[in-house]
């Protein structure tokens, strides 16, 4: 059927809604992340597109929303996360969710 497991399915949906944040595309996302971003220097980890959290020292930390996006987006293959299209990243997240 297709069908993907309730995991993965929290996690298509927090890289949604990441994905979304890192294309303007909702407010209310956007200030719950922040994207590394550097001007005067190239850095790997604001091409990547990688996010920022702070250093988490307790659980209730660890599962807020913000720490749990940054790990399901670092595990995201960089070039399925750059995708132009919303529609295009949600097929081929879907596909990579399906071959793990």
């Amino acid at each position: 059927m297709h069908w993907l497991t309730f995991e993965n399915r929290c996690i298509y949906h927090t890289a949604v809604l990441v994905y979304k944040s890192k294309a303007h595309l909702t407010k209310y996302i956007e200030e719950l992340l922040q994207f590394a971003f550097n001007k005067q220097y190239e850095l790997k980890s604001s091409t990547k597109g990688d996010l920022k959290t702070k250093a988490c020292r307790t659980t209730y930390m660890k599962n807020n929303f913000s720490h749990f996006s940054k790990t399901v987006w670092h595990k995201i293959p960089f070039h399925k996360r750059n995708l132009p299209t919303i529609y295009q990243f949600k097929n081929q997240l879907k596909k990579y969710l399906h071959s793990l």
